[in-house]
């Protein structure tokens, strides 16, 4: 079976085509650093983006989540795969072949701290990448540009004199979105762009960036643990697990009916309103720890902490496959 059609096949526009992506990281040891191993952090990743939708990528930390995110823009190189960028491989293109690309698409990193330059002014992140991608001429129009960013991202004009050590996260935040925006990208890669971030900045945060995609017909990843926010922003959710994806589906019908035990758990764990729903919710508990990259298990990587688990999940790695009604799950076991 092959997994469900996506969005993107069906006439939508494809901004973002990822097939069998894999990124490995050799482990080195000793005096002459010899390799001894390999860590394989994303492992056969597909999945298509359209054109002004999210794509949510949910897991636990160390699953590869983070790593696909940067592996597409080429961040990290990518070990296998093709990643296609608004009709473009880019996979092995050149750094001089990749400028172009790279204002179609921009990256919103996890801190927004660590993200800005402390010795620049906002006027000076901004105004850079105007500058470098040629997108007005002359210091009078980029200023005016930086201005009109400002306004997108409800920051004041003002806020431009400012250095990132005399904002808030919330702030600085903006200051990071504005500039991916400077470009005019058609796709926004969000690598947990909200966790650094106060739960009430979180709300304004994540409602600024669904704005935008309206207002810009912007395409988004969306890298996440937290999946009520990827709840609320998404279109589409792809669950990875070690490297993998084990799940994807529309966003309502993973939320209403998951299929993998995995997706199970963790739709479980996260916290409701209502203190009554919560205490008659069902807790699926997940077992262990996450197992080493370095050394996956074999058959099914999730089966040493699968409740759920038959004796040919030790044995066989189950693929993705078409579950009806645009899902997908890599799973021996039927539900859903």
């Amino acid at each position: 079976m092959t997994p469900p059609m996506s969005n993107t096949e069906n006439g939508d526009e494809t901004v973002l085509s990822v097939k069998n992506l894999e990124v490995a990281f050799p482990v080195r040891r000793g005096f002459l650093q010899r390799q001894v191993g390999t860590v394989r952090a994303v492992s056969g990743v597909t999945f298509d983006v359209a054109k002004a939708s999210t794509l949510g990528l949910v897991g636990e930390s160390g699953c590869g989540k983070s790593t696909t995110a940067r592996a597409i823009l080429r961040l990290i190189q990518p070990s296998g795969g093709k990643v296609e960028i608004c009709g473009t491989d880019v996979t092995h293109l050149s750094e001089r072949e990749l400028f172009p690309v790279r204002a179609k698409a921009q990256m919103v990193f996890q801190d927004p701290y660590a993200s800005l330059n402390p010795r620049m002014t906002v006027l000076e992140t901004l105004r850079e990448p105007l500058r470098v991608h040629k997108i007005v001429a002359g210091k009078s129009a980029e200023t005016d540009e930086v201005v009109r960013l400002l306004g997108m991202v409800g920051l004041d004009p003002s806020a431009m004199r400012s250095y990132p050590h005399e904002m808030s996260g919330g702030q600085r935040q903006r200051v990071g979105i504005a500039r991916a925006l400077s470009v005019r990208p058609k796709l926004v890669l969000l690598d947990e762009p909200v966790s650094a971030l106060d739960v009430s900045i979180q709300a304004q945060i994540v409602n600024l960036l669904s704005e935008l995609q309206d207002e810009l017909n912007l395409s988004y990843v969306f890298v996440a643990h937290d999946l009520s926010v990827v709840r609320h922003i998404s279109t589409e959710v792809a669950v990875m697990y070690l490297g993998r994806i084990v799940e994807r589906a529309p966003v309502e019908r993973l939320f209403e009916a998951p299929i993998h035990p995995y997706t199970r758990a963790l739709l479980s764990a996260v916290p409701m309103a209502d203190p009554v729903a919560a205490k008659e919710r069902k807790r699926l508990p997940v077992l262990g720890e996450v197992p080493s990259a370095q050394y996956p298990p074999s058959g099914c990587a999730f089966h040493p902490r699968c409740a759920a688990k038959r004796s040919r999940c030790e044995t066989e790695r189950p693929d993705l496959t078409d579950r009806g009604n645009g899902r997908s799950a890599a799973c021996f076991l039927e539900g859903g």
